[in-house]
């Protein structure tokens, strides 16, 4: 059955942090990089803007996508019942017209960090060591340094702050208001992933992939395939296993970390597509099993002529090349990218992207 996809991940990020990300509204357009021909997509009002480049990339790269376009909001959901609806998770204003009465509480539990670490006690886990705080002023027990204070909701690698010592973590404390964690931080060699699940295929409960989170220079986050998953799943599917029996529905992930001593620890549940899914699925539907994501910010409207890439683009023929999955972000001045091949291709290429923008927008701001 085709699908209309509404990926607007808006009401997933708290009031507080909206502000903090620029081209917020704009992210649910990652929905065209993975859809099917026979599909729709709703995007926000306004997202027309680049959408001509982006399906004109598409069409040369080999990229097929849904060929119709709603541009509202998550009413439209109720508006073609005809189509089965793909939604970036369950929201307040999601359930507002979709209402599901388990995956809703079981969504919002699971993205709560300071629950998941509970969560994690109850089901005999064993996790990094985490101080809970749930509201303003409670004792801290922290004695030990250095550690992260994390906002127990948070999105898009915002709310986190690395303390060395005990000033540095008062001063994190006194500009906090609103639930938080404490946690050490893990030792050199650590490697952190992403697992996820899906119940996209008739509500069976299925392993999807294992990716890796790495640090890109400039500190935007990066992610390629790894072959982990028979180190981690025997954590993780317990997670999700328990998630599907409470409700949870579509696409969900949990981060781990895997210690050079062989520990595998859950740090958080993501009640949604990550930001993994949308590269995944998209090498997945091009046939390419090695690649990696590379982000681009501060970018001009220079830029937008075929996202500027020339003959750096995705070429079927050698299976290499760069794909844009995040294309609207760009009115915000960010692109986030597909750089697919071997490590050593991926490694030109990633090169030429940050030499070959940062010289455009040089001469565009010049």
């Amino acid at each position: 059955m085709a699908q209309i996809y509404y990926h607007d991940i808006t009401s997933s990020v708290p009031l507080y942090y909206r502000d903090q990300i620029p081209g917020l509204g704009l992210y649910g357009c990652r929905a065209l990089a993975v859809s099917a021909p026979e599909d729709w997509i709703i995007l926000p009002r306004g997202a027309d803007r680049h959408l001509d480049v982006a399906l004109a990339h598409y069409e040369a790269v080999g990229l097929r996508h849904g060929m119709g376009f709603v541009f509202g909001d998550e009413r439209d959901l109720k508006r073609h019942p005809h189509f089965s609806p793909n939604v970036y998770g369950m929201s307040e204003a999601v359930h507002r017209v979709l209402p599901d009465i388990l995956w809703l509480p079981t969504a919002r539990h699971l993205g709560d960090k300071n629950y998941f670490m509970n969560h994690c006690d109850n089901l005999g886990l064993a996790r990094p060591m985490t101080e809970v705080v749930q509201f303003r002023g409670m004792q801290s027990s922290v004695r030990s340094f250095p550690v992260l204070v994390k906002l127990a909701a948070s999105i898009h690698g915002q709310g986190s702050w690395h303390c060395a010592d005990h000033h540095a973590y008062e001063m994190v404390r006194s500009r906090i208001q609103v639930p938080h964690q404490v946690q050490e931080v893990l030792p050199s060699g650590t490697r952190f992933c992403v697992v996820e699940y899906s119940t996209e295929v008739a509500g069976t409960l299925e392993f999807v992939a294992t990716v890796e989170k790495l640090r890109q220079k400039g500190g935007q986050t990066s992610y390629q395939p790894v072959r982990l998953g028979h180190l981690l799943r025997p954590v993780t599917d317990q997670l999700a296993t328990w998630a599907q029996e409470q409700g949870m529905k579509g696409v969900w992930s949990y981060e781990v970390a895997l210690t050079s001593d062989g520990r595998v620890l859950p740090l958080k549940c993501y009640p949604h597509w990550s930001d993994a899914s949308y590269p995944l699925r998209v090498a997945r539907k091009l046939g390419c099993p090695e690649w990696e994501t590379y982000t681009l910010t501060g970018l001009s409207q220079s830029s937008a002529t075929e996202f500027g890439l020339g003959e750096l683009a995705y070429r079927s023929r050698l299976k290499e090349g760069v794909v844009v999955y995040n294309w609207a972000t760009l009115a915000a001045g960010r692109l986030d990218m597909l750089v697919i091949g071997n490590p050593g291709v991926r490694s030109e290429y990633l090169s030429e992207l940050a030499e070959r923008f940062r010289l455009r927008d040089r001469l565009a701001t010049a």
